[in-house]
């Protein structure tokens, strides 16, 4: 018998003895620290995951040419640099539904008005959200740009 071969005929036996407890059953890989449930209640166990939905493909969204085109410039009462450069002004737009949904597909329970507020004026929602107070007029313009389901109390 070799140190690589695991033992075999009797000796196989008397190892195996060693690996069970005294009621036969086999001892837990993670340790004396955590006990496996009674063997009554193992068949009443249902160890499978829910299997997640399969992710759905994003329809397409027609790239509308909009007659009022629902874009403002806010000049900034306080500007600031961003990523090297200058910001004077924010310009906002509307959203589409499309924008919206997927939005809300990629941060779920995350998303808050700050996220549109940032996908509306092409900055990260922190940007839009560490904007000084006396640039309020820029965020309450971006609230109103909103789609009505989503204002508080319409």
């Amino acid at each position: 018998m070799t140190a690589d071969r695991p033992p075999a005929g009797p000796q196989a036996a008397a190892q195996t003895d060693r690996l069970l407890p005294d009621d036969g059953r086999p001892i837990s890989p993670l340790g004396s620290d955590f006990e496996l449930p009674p063997d009554d209640m193992v068949e009443q166990l249902d160890n499978q995951a829910p299997a997640k939905a399969p992710a759905l493909a994003a329809k397409p969204a027609a790239a509308l040419d909009f007659v009022d085109a629902a874009v403002r410039v806010y000049p900034l009462a306080r500007p600031f640099r961003h990523e090297g450069r200058i910001v004077e002004a924010i310009t906002l737009r509307r959203l589409t539904v499309s924008e919206i949904g997927r939005l809300r597909d990629v941060l779920g329970e995350g998303l808050d008005r700050y996220d549109l507020y940032g996908l509306m004026a092409g900055l990260p929602a922190e940007v839009m959200r560490g904007l000084d107070a006396d640039d309020l007029p820029v965020v309450e313009a971006a609230y109103d740009f909103l789609p009505r389901f989503m204002k508080d109390g319409d």
